[in-house]
């Protein structure tokens, strides 16, 4: 059409006024425990410059806001459950087990040459910025060819489906809790690591004990001390 959007100004020669509000929202602080920021414009058509709808959304979302009462945990399926049972059965078998091949033919996420994957230069960073040695595996203990020796409590058929890059993430952000000020065993005590991001881009811990970063649809959301991945 012509439009130039750096240019032209769109303008209605039909009056009308339009009112806005703009508000932030974060989840945690409505019985979500997870720290979502998201932010919100409500755009309402009013004659009345008086009509001032936004004091009224702004009451809404007060009067909705509810205390953080249960962890991250509290929504996730018991391991009884048919569903989590189904999901660990077909890790052990047909597309699974394919899966896990795959990954035993993996080259040596740490030989670049051979692997290729840029991300290595990542992980070498953050472990020396944290003074990790580079084979520092304590939970995973991953090696080429599909060898692991994984700490109790991880589900092994879940651990066999993580590529290198994955594997290594777990095991920097288990040593990094372990270094800490506060010194935390990640298999006794409450994190949330997202296996989707950079290890420089993920975080070890939140702000909020029981409550996790942001839930993707494309996330993997990992809880180490239930040895498994956010499924509920």
């Amino acid at each position: 059409h012509k439009i130039n959007l750096d240019k032209d100004i769109l303008v209605m020669k039909k009056k009308a006024r339009y009112c806005t509000r703009l508000v932030k929202l974060d989840t945690k602080e409505y019985g979500l425990p997870q720290t979502r920021n998201r932010k919100y414009l409500f755009i309402w058509r009013s004659d009345d410059p008086d009509d001032d709808l936004g004091e009224y959304f702004d009451q809404i979302l007060k009067h909705l806001k509810t205390p953080l009462l249960y962890p991250m945990e509290a929504f996730l399926l018991p391991d009884t459950n048919d569903r989590i049972r189904c999901f660990r059965e077909a890790l052990r078998s047909g597309p699974g087990l394919m899966v896990a091949r795959d990954r035993a033919k993996e080259p040596d996420f740490w030989d670049f040459p051979l692997s290729g994957v840029k991300d290595l230069a990542i992980h070498i960073v953050f472990r020396e910025k944290h003074c990790l040695a580079e084979r520092s595996r304590w939970l995973t203990n991953w090696d080429t060819r599909g060898r692991s020796c994984i700490a109790p409590g991880l589900w092994p058929e879940l651990c066999g489906m993580w590529n290198h890059r994955r594997k290594d993430l777990i095991d920097s952000f288990a040593l990094v809790a372990a270094r800490d000020n506060i010194s935390r065993d990640a298999l006794h005590h409450s994190f949330t690591w997202d296996l989707s991001q950079n290890v420089n881009r993920a975080t070890v811990r939140t702000s909020v004990v029981g409550v996790s970063s942001c839930i993707t649809p494309g996330g993997e959301l990992l809880l180490p001390y239930k040895g498994r991945t956010l499924m509920g």
